[in-house]
C-alpha cells in the first residue's frame, strides 16, 4: 500500500469573455477495496456553488452554472489517499456488467484492431488472455503526445500504431471485447505523469482487476481512481458549455506525491 497527497488543476482561458457557463466535474475520487480516500478540498474559480449527483457507473459528479462574463475558469480538487489496498475488486452480478461487453463509438473494431487480434495467440481464462493482449500491444504500439485528441478511436489510434494512454485503454478493451470479456475504462491519477492517465479493469471470476496497457503491468498501488465507464466518453473529467464565440484553451496540471506536501 502507499499513502499519497494528490492534486488534480484544470484551467480554461477564453479569448473573450463568456457567460452561462455551465460544467460537469468528474474528477471526485472515492473509497473501495482498491483505494481509501481521506478529505478533499474542490476550490473553483469564479467561485460558484455546485450540485452533486452520480452516474449508473457509480462516479460521483459535480454540476455547476457561472452566469456572469469570465474570461479565466479553473477547478483544482486536492486530498490524501492510501491505494493498494487489495488487488482485487468484487464486481456486480454478473448481469450488471454485461453492458461492458459491448463495444461504443469509441471502441469499436475495424481491419486495423481485427487483424491484430486475429493474429493474437489467446487461451486460458478472460485475465490471461486480457494480459496477453495487452502484452501484445505494448510490444506494438508507440506512446507518442500530441499524435491523437479525445475524439480519436481505438481503431483510428491502432491504424496509425502511436497513440496515449487513452488510446491504449481503448484497443484493450476493443480487443478484450472482441474475447467476449467484460471490460471497463479507468480514469484517475499516477505518480510522476503530470496529467490525468487511463487504464482498464478485466472483469473474472465475478471481481476487477485492473491492468495499466500504457505500462505493461497490473494497475496496483499508486493508482488514484476517479472514475470508470464502458469508454473514455463515460469519464470525461470536465465538461461544459457557454455563451459566446470565444475560444478557449485548456490547461492541466495533476500531481501525486508520498511527500508531506506537494
Amino acid at each position: 500500500m502507499r499513502e499519497l497527497r494528490f492534486r488534480y488543476a484544470m484551467e480554461l482561458r477564453f479569448s473573450e469573455p463568456v457567460q452561462e457557463h455551465r460544467f460537469t466535474l468528474r474528477c471526485f475520487p472515492q473509497s473501495g477495496p482498491r483505494q481509501s480516500i481521506g478529505p478533499t478540498t474542490l476550490r473553483l474559480f469564479p467561485e460558484v456553488s455546485v450540485a452533486w449527483g452520480g452516474d449508473g457507473f457509480g462516479n460521483v459528479w459535480a454540476y455547476g452554472c457561472v452566469s456572469p462574463p469570465h474570461d479565466r475558469f479553473s477547478v483544482e480538487i486536492a486530498g490524501s489517499a492510501v491505494t493498494g489496498s487489495a488487488e482485487r475488486e468484487e464486481a456486480l452480478p454478473p448481469w450488471r456488467e454485461g453492458r461492458f461487453r459491448q463495444q461504443t463509438a469509441l471502441t469499436r473494431p475495424g481491419p486495423a484492431i481485427t487483424a491484430f487480434h486475429s493474429a493474437l495467440d489467446l487461451s486460458g481464462p478472460p485475465l490471461e488472455r486480457a494480459c496477453a493482449a495487452m502484452d501484445a500491444l505494448w510490444r506494438s504500439f508507440r506512446y507518442v503526445p500530441g499524435s491523437t485528441d479525445i475524439y480519436t478511436t481505438a481503431e483510428q489510434a491502432m491504424a496509425q500504431g502511436m497513440g496515449v494512454c487513452q488510446d491504449y485503454a481503448h484497443i484493450l478493451l476493443s480487443l478484450c471485447r472482441l474475447e467476449g470479456i467484460p471490460c471497463r475504462y479507468a480514469a484517475g491519477l499516477l505518480p510522476g505523469e503530470g496529467e490525468s492517465h487511463a487504464w482498464v479493469d478485466i472483469y473474472d471470476g465475478g471481481c476487477w482487476t485492473a491492468l495499466d496497457p500504457t505500462h505493461d503491468r497490473r494497475a496496483l498501488d499508486g493508482y488514484i481512481r476517479f472514475s470508470t465507464g464502458q469508454d473514455s466518453a463515460a469519464c470525461s473529467i470536465s465538461r461544459g458549455i457557454f455563451r459566446g464565440f470565444a475560444r478557449q484553451e485548456q490547461t492541466i496540471h495533476a500531481w501525486v506525491s508520498e511527500e508531506e506536501e506537494l
